[in-house]
């Protein structure tokens, strides 16, 4: 009797020491921030620019660092006001970014990384915003 009663607790025990309890998706936690963008027009040698048009950024993808991982996690389009969301995350140190435009560079763009950290089981954290040029 013993025996069926001491398998079920190993079992038990061994399961919650192996869950990984840092960043990353299975909490319950939300990170919520925006994306503003600035507009430029840039000639064919990317020596003149001229700044068009700003404000929040629809349609843009966000990209989301857990920790200390060398790739990004998930990532999310903004909606129609610049504003993102990651749901369902545990607490953590966390990088959220959004690739910006260099308008001296025929095709580089930079990431521009906002970091943050999760302290609550069930916490919705504000992220500063994230501010690109977008070339057009």
């Amino acid at each position: 009797m013993t025996r069926y009663f001491l398998l079920p607790v190993l079992l038990s025990v061994f399961f919650l020491f192996s869950c990984n309890s840092g960043p990353g998706p299975g909490g319950q936690a939300t990170l919520t921030g925006k994306v503003y963008a600035y507009d430029y027009v840039v000639n064919s040698n990317f020596t003149i620019h001229t700044k068009t048009d700003s404000g929040y950024a629809a349609n843009t993808n966000v990209y989301l660092v857990y920790g200390d991982d060398p790739t990004y996690g998930t990532s999310v389009k903004t909606g129609p006001d610049g504003t993102y969301q990651f749901k369902y995350l545990r607490k953590g140190k966390y990088k959220v970014y959004a690739y910006s435009f260099i308008y001296t560079h025929a095709t580089t763009d930079s990431a521009v990384i906002a970091e943050t950290e999760i302290t609550g089981k069930k916490s919705n954290v504000p992220v500063k915003d994230i501010v690109v040029n977008l070339k057009q």
